[in-house]
């Protein structure tokens, strides 16, 4: 079975981890903060992986096209049930070589993305170039900090005892600190009006503890333990964040 669409792969369980707290955010953004209809919107998903979050959003209503350069989740993201009211769009490209005209879309997502693409800079010039004049900018990436260092990268990564991840990798001199990306972008002409951090809850923990151990015996797959930890935007960005900006330069 594609890993996209397996339930007992890692990248499944990345999308069960992260698709309850960031597509919610997505569209209050978009509906409540910025007064937009979800249907009068063209939105590009990039690194859209195995689809997942471009489906969520394409069922919400918004007209989504998603790139990746990765065949693999293209084709799991091609084959994802739709109807015809909610069908995204997706193609083969990296984010350093978006194949579209300048100014095509209203909004453009780049979550989880930006810490693994080869070229930072040459990703950025890519996504203001595609972005329309007044679009939305949706960033979320994790934090470099010691807390992700520890977390994200020792205890899910790096301590054969504790790791849950083995095919989905984060390189920490690749993280991004959050000043630094809106620095960035503010530098390319997108405002940031907002950057969240992102936690676990208190009351996520009795859920965890329970499904850890049954993770690590084999008895549940670790889109489970996924569920459980029930991520959630605010409080402190030490371990990551999700932000957006407009346009205007």
């Amino acid at each position: 079975m594609n890993p996209w669409l397996d339930p007992s792969s890692e990248l499944f369980a990345m999308a069960e981890l992260l698709d309850p707290w960031r597509v919610p955010y997505i569209h209050q953004v978009l509906t409540r903060r910025l007064h937009h209809t979800p249907g009068e919107l063209s939105v590009l998903d990039v690194g859209c992986g195995g689809g997942s979050m471009s489906a969520h959003l394409a069922r919400l209503g918004y007209r989504v096209t998603g790139v990746d350069p990765d065949e693999v989740a293209l084709e799991a993201a091609c084959a994802r049930p739709s109807d015809r009211h909610a069908h995204p769009e997706f193609m083969a490209a990296p984010a350093e070589r978006l194949p579209f005209p300048a100014a095509t879309f209203d909004v453009v997502i780049c979550s989880e993305v930006l810490e693994h693409v080869d070229d930072l800079d040459t990703s950025l010039d890519e996504i203001y170039r595609v972005l329309r004049f007044g679009g939305v900018l949706i960033f979320s990436t994790p934090n470099r900090t010691l807390w992700s260092r520890l977390l994200l990268i020792g205890v899910a990564q790096e301590c054969r005892l504790t790791r849950v991840m083995r095919d989905v990798e984060h390189d920490y001199e690749r993280l991004i600190r959050p000043d630094e990306l809106a620095y960035t972008l503010e530098t390319r002409g997108v405002d940031v009006y907002e950057v969240n951090g992102v936690h676990v809850p208190v009351r996520s923990l009795p859920g965890i503890l329970r499904a850890y151990p049954r993770f690590k015996l084999g008895r549940e797959p670790l889109s489970v333990l996924a569920r459980a930890v029930n991520l959630q935007v605010g409080g402190s960005t030490r371990l990551a964040c999700i932000g957006w900006g407009i346009k205007y330069g």
